[in-house]
């Protein structure tokens, strides 16, 4: 089929062999038609199907949009602003819309580092290791202590 020279057949979007085209052409417009929502080719007798399964006005469980059937997995995946969503730091799932304002005040907690002794926010504790310096804190106890014994 390489050498032989192709033409597009617009009922079916498919390149056909230009020596078979004009036998292709007349079976496409008898067996397949174009949908008028979305204009993707379907076998004529199939529709109808095509337009309930793909087109019926559905509406998201979560957020209550109502969208075409075809885009509801996309919709709740994607865009939905109530998916549920697992906050990195704390691991509590919430719903996307409320998770900006959730991280802000949760990577605000802290907790302590044990190499060197200073409290680093959740947010900010996977940079943390390139600044740690290990001991910082007893080093500091140590110069405050023999400071204060020399005078």
């Amino acid at each position: 089929m390489d050498s032989e020279k192709l033409v597009f057949c617009s009922h079916c979007n498919k390149e056909v062999a230009k020596a078979n085209y004009d036998l292709h052409e007349p079976h496409c417009m008898r067996f397949l038609c174009k949908c008028p929502e979305c204009d993707d080719t379907v076998p004529r007798d199939q529709l109808e199907e095509h337009k309930t399964e793909q087109h019926a006005e559905v509406q998201c469980k979560m957020c209550h949009k109502k969208m075409e059937k075809r885009d509801l997995l996309d919709h709740e995946r994607d865009e939905c602003p109530k998916r549920p969503q697992i906050c990195e730091f704390c691991q509590l799932e919430l719903p996307m819309g409320a998770l900006t304002e959730h991280r802000v005040s949760c990577g605000s907690r802290t907790e302590l580092c044990t190499d060197c002794g200073r409290y680093v926010q959740l947010k900010d504790q996977l940079d943390h290791p390139q600044n740690c310096s290990p001991h910082s804190q007893t080093a500091k106890d140590e110069d405050t202590t023999s400071s204060d014994s020399d005078g």
